[in-house]
């Protein structure tokens, strides 16, 4: 369904709608907009319109804009309530087409809809916009010049809370808004061979660890905050409270500082300084020199900023252009209390002050001004090119700070010929030539700040000096010509290696080599060739083969042609017959020539450095198996998250796996799992034969077979592998079904004459988990007789129902997946509810939506799943049981029942 809102929805009637004043202009709609329809998952915001200067937007239930000529798309639960407002920012205009709400049932990925001409990512934290302007503008400034000269970019503004993804075109640059699962959708098109990064973070750069493989380039422009922030913590705290006291940072730090030393030595990145101030203070910080850096100052664009000359008058005008969010490194406290200091004055009422901003703390800093009638007030946000015809009328530059590595305002004002009164910080005694101009003041001093205004207003001559030699120094050192275009220049240098052939792998492989890897479920191509990329962007990938099963389905024969030169005679293929898992193990392990062997899906990694030290280790290596630690990469995070706590094993140490099967020796929830180990190749073949196939948990089959033939363990403290986990899907019901694989592994156990431990240790790890997932999902359901049918089943296997329940007991939900045996119906009693099962149902709904609000339907409306036929509960019993047993255990419970 689709609904439309005009102009009219506000109660206007023109669709040009002009607001002159020195405030935002905020209309609200007439009626909210209710979505009540559970299937409803999502809704896509197209709103058409323009503006000018600052445009306008509208606000979800008031904290979340959609800008005009933006689309955006917000993932909902209902039923639910938007409440729409529209902003038109002050003295701006807002041209109003039309805003059409679209309901959705499946996922809508603005990433899609990204020019594929565009081949340089440009990822800022913030970017400007209509909601506003101010936000990283000397990216934008940079990304125009950059468009100017041919470079054909996309701008991510990427953070972790933009729960919504929204796209829009900012004087022609396009920006898609949204989370770290908006940008792993980008770079997983592999359309961007050339990362430009503002405000690189351990986050970021952990996402670029699976994700940017050479030859892909990154650049990294750095403006303080990525490089010294232990020095600069204290600086970005909010105004009026204390300084940060260091207690929660230092693990951020410390994995931040792990990253840089990684980034600073890698051949494919570039670290750009905006001033040499902050490239030798962050060498310093790091104890370390970056192996590609340089030092590019900001463009202060003097065509933009041209000069205008002042006469003696303008010292008495004075601009004040700044965010106003809660966040003290832009000194507004300073700034106000410089003026209050000012008012005490005789000259005060001979000054005039334009404040021009907005942001979530305006009212709280501008309340001491209020009473001054020389104070004039424009919340909004100034578009860059119109920011010079108001420095044209203005003469001092208020803008104190209390950090800046290369102060982008200042700089502009200056070039306008303004002259900036700011703070002696970092390097701005350069930018603004402090000894010989002698405008900044102590950063904590509000009153010195006010004696320098007092200063110029009583020596009009030294301030027109001023004006006109510091637009002169300005201008000269950071025109375009002497900054961006630099950046343009190193930009392509970077697009030239990103482009340029390398014999990066070897085209022959060691016999025989140290480690088979096989890949599974071939996902597509572009994972793929990440996966493939990640195996073989190493030092001895020459000591390693890759083998890529191929059912004939997965692959098309163009991308067959080029793994295979990517990876030489590293990758061969093989041909399972049947497209399950257990088969392309199973052909895997019969091709497999290395001493060891490991699996991997398409679509998940490794560490390249990791991995590279793994197989170093290898080679001397002779355990059944070697355990490494590896993570999952959920889609929708950049941190990655461990697999399994093996921390009672100590770094190269060896192990008998039986010893520790004991409580405290060993294993605490997860043993040897397929996903952190590599298997001695003998070992695997040894029990090929035995597993079957299928394409649910056939990993902890392997796993229990592979253990009746482990004596040996080596632990090696490596974070190998990454493992994809919560990627964005079509939505869609899927059966699941784990009694054929619980069954068969028990079977396996039985029959097979494993020891007491490492039965127990099957029961413990392998069984209990699978049968707690399956009761889950029948549970969630409210299956009640599935439930039933499936748990009586385990009662075959007295030994490992009794781990089950113990298991599920320690769970805090164990208690309301254990199902009760449904009421027969040949009984003639009604259908009972379980109370505790629906609470269950009811809290997993809550659980996947994330809210606290409940369904107010809960009741199964749907026909199908009803069963109105009257049968005995024999019928359902052995419905169930062949649902997940073979028939021969069918009829062997029949016999026995008989036999009863």
């Amino acid at each position: 369904m689709i609904k439309k809102m005009t102009a009219g929805t506000f109660g206007v009637t023109e669709s040009v709608i002009k607001n002159d004043s020195s405030e935002r202009l905020v209309l609200e709609a007439g009626e909210a907009i209710e979505f009540t329809d559970p299937e409803t998952k999502y809704c896509k915001i197209t709103f058409r319109g323009s503006g000018e200067n600052a445009g306008g937007y509208i606000n979800i239930n008031k904290y979340y804009p959609v800008l005009a000529g933006s689309t955006a798309v917000m993932e909902l639960t209902t039923p639910v309530r938007l409440e729409v407002e529209l902003v038109i920012s002050a003295e701006s205009t807002l041209k109003f087409d039309e805003i059409e709400i679209e309901e959705l049932s499946q996922p809508y990925y603005l990433a899609s809809e990204c020019s594929g001409a565009k081949d340089v990512l440009v990822v800022v934290p913030n970017y400007p916009s209509f909601a506003n302007l101010y936000l990283c503008a000397f990216a934008h400034s940079r990304n125009k010049e950059y468009q100017k000269k041919g470079i054909h970019i996309q701008v991510a503004s990427i953070l972790a809370s933009n729960w919504y993804e929204m796209s829009y075109e900012l004087e022609g640059i396009p920006v898609l808004q949204g989370n770290y699962g908006t940008l792993k959708q980008l770079l997983d098109s592999r359309q961007y061979h050339v990362i430009v990064t503002h405000f690189v973070d351990e986050n970021l750069m952990s996402i670029y660890d699976g994700y940017v493989y050479p030859p892909d380039q990154l650049i990294f422009i750095c403006h303080g905050a990525e490089s010294i922030y232990r020095y600069v913590e204290n600086l970005v705290r909010p105004y009026f409270t204390r300084p940060l006291i260091r207690t929660n940072s230092a693990e951020v730090f410390d994995r931040r500082d792990a990253f840089i030393k990684k980034y600073s030595q890698m051949d494919n990145a570039e670290w750009v300084f905006v001033s040499k101030w902050l490239k030798e203070f962050a060498e310093e910080q790091h104890r370390l020199k970056f192996k590609n850096s340089s030092v590019i100052n900001n463009v202060i664009n003097e065509q933009r900023f041209p000069y205008h000359a002042k006469n003696a008058e303008d010292r008495k005008k004075i601009i004040i252009i700044r965010k106003f969010d809660n966040c003290m490194v832009h000194s507004l406290d300073l700034s106000v209390r410089a003026i209050l200091e000012l008012s005490r004055k005789e000259f005060f009422k001979e000054l005039s002050f334009e404040i021009y901003g907005d942001g979530d703390f305006y009212e709280v800093l501008t309340e001491p001004l209020r009473q001054f009638e020389n104070v004039h007030f424009h919340r909004t946000f100034i578009p860059n090119d119109k920011l010079s015809e108001i420095y044209k009328e203005q003469g001092i530059a208020l803008l104190p700070s209390r950090h800046d590595a290369h102060p982008v305002s200042m700089g502009e004002c200056a070039s306008s010929g303004l002259v900036v009164i700011g703070s002696r910080v970092t390097s701005n005694g350069y930018f603004m030539q402090e000894e010989r101009f002698h405008t900044l003041a102590d950063p904590e001093d509000p009153l010195e700040l006010a004696q320098i205004i007092e200063r110029l207003y009583y020596n009009p001559e030294e301030y027109l000096k001023i004006s006109r030699e510091l637009s002169e120094f300005t201008r000269e050192n950071f025109c375009v010509e002497k900054t961006v275009e630099k950046e343009i220049e190193l930009i392509r240098q970077r697009q030239v290696l990103s482009r340029t052939p390398r014999e990066l792998f070897p085209k022959k492989v060691e016999r025989p080599p140290v480690l088979s890897v096989l890949v599974l479920n071939p996902a597509e191509h572009k994972k793929t060739k990440k996966c493939l990329l990640s195996l073989l962007n190493q030092k001895y990938n020459g000591k390693i083969e890759i083998l890529l099963s191929d059912t004939g389905t997965e692959l098309e024969a163009e991308e067959k042609d080029e793994f295979m030169r990517l990876g030489g005679e590293v990758l061969r293929f093989v041909h399972p017959a049947e497209t399950d898992v257990g088969c392309m193990i199973k052909e895997g392990i019969r091709s497999a020539a290395g001493k060891y062997t490991a699996l991997i899906h398409g679509n998940d990694w490794v560490d390249t450095e990791q991995f590279a030290e793994l197989i170093e280790r290898l080679q001397k290596e002779e355990a059944d198996v070697v355990l490494c630690r590896g993570s999952y990469a959920d889609y929708e995070k950049s941190l990655l998250e461990e697999i399994a706590d093996y921390d009672m094993l100590m770094d190269g140490s060896q192990y008998r796996f039986e010893d520790l099967l004991y409580p405290g020796y060993g294993f605490k929830d997860s043993g040897p799992l397929l996903s952190t180990a590599v298997y001695r190749t003998e070992k695997l073949e040894s029990i090929s034969k035995f597993c079957a196939s299928g394409k649910e948990s056939v990993d902890r089959q392997w796993q229990a077979l592979s253990i009746r033939e482990i004596d040996t363990i080596r632990y090696y403290d490596l974070n190998v592998y990454r493992y994809l986990k919560g990627e964005r899907k079509k939505i869609q019901e899927e059966k699941l079904s784990l009694g054929h694989e619980i069954h068969s592994i028990l079977r396996t156990i039985i029959n097979d004459g494993y020891t007491a431990g490492k039965k127990e240790y099957v029961f413990r790890f392998l069984i209990a988990p699978l049968v707690y997932r399956q009761l889950n999902w029948y549970c969630d359901r409210q299956m009640r007789q599935e439930a039933w049918d499936f748990f009586e089943s385990l009662s075959l296997y007295p030994e490992a129902y009794s781990y089950v329940m113990q298991y599920l007991r320690k769970k805090p939900d164990g208690k309301y997946v254990i199902p009760e045996k449904p009421v027969e119906e040949n009984e003639g009693e009604a259908e009972q509810e379980i109370p505790v099962q629906e609470e269950k149902s009811k809290a997993s709904a809550r659980k996947r939506d994330g809210r606290k609000s409940e369904n107010k339907n809960p009741e199964n409306k749907n026909p199908e799943k009803k069963n109105t036929e009257k049968k005995k509960s024999t019928y359902y019993v052995k419905k169930g049981i062949k649902s997940v047993m073979p028939h021969g255990i069918v009829t062997l419970i029949s016999s026995r029942r008989k036999e009863e």
